[in-house]
């Protein structure tokens, strides 16, 4: 969770449905343990389109954290990406770091959800990069 820290990598699982009579999309996130991570990763998101505020806007929970992510942003038809911005309490400090993610719509099997947060000195890097694709049937 720093710019020179340790590069880790894993594997997971996802579900991407429909709820709420298709007001919603929710995210289900399963992953395996690895070095940094102690036990295996659970996640939950929900995203909608706020119709008032005119903006996607999305919440985030897992069992890394106790925190409830917020963020919110604007989707680029043309360039098929979805950028959201907001801020996060951070457990290793028991502080708050800001937050932006960009999820690049490849096609319609794949596409990469990317993290970039700020360090204390407030120098925004790169935290996650996730590759998904559509499991075929």
């Amino acid at each position: 969770m720093s710019p020179k820290g340790e590069v880790h990598s894993s594997k997971g699982t996802s579900k991407t449905s429909w709820v709420m009579g298709n007001r919603f999309v929710q995210h289900k996130a399963s992953g395996e343990p690895e070095a940094s991570m102690p036990q295996p990763f659970e996640g939950l998101g929900l995203i909608g389109y706020d119709n008032i505020k005119k903006q996607h806007t999305s919440i985030w929970i897992d069992n890394m954290g106790t925190g409830i992510m917020k963020v919110a942003g604007k989707y680029d038809q043309a360039a098929k990406i979805l950028t959201k911005s907001g801020d996060y309490s951070y457990p290793m400090t028991g502080g708050k770091r800001t937050y932006r993610s960009i999820t690049n719509f490849k096609d319609a099997d794949n596409y990469t959800y990317e993290t970039y947060t700020a360090d204390e000195n407030g120098e925004e890097f790169r935290s996650t990069i996730i590759t998904y694709s559509r499991k075929q049937s």
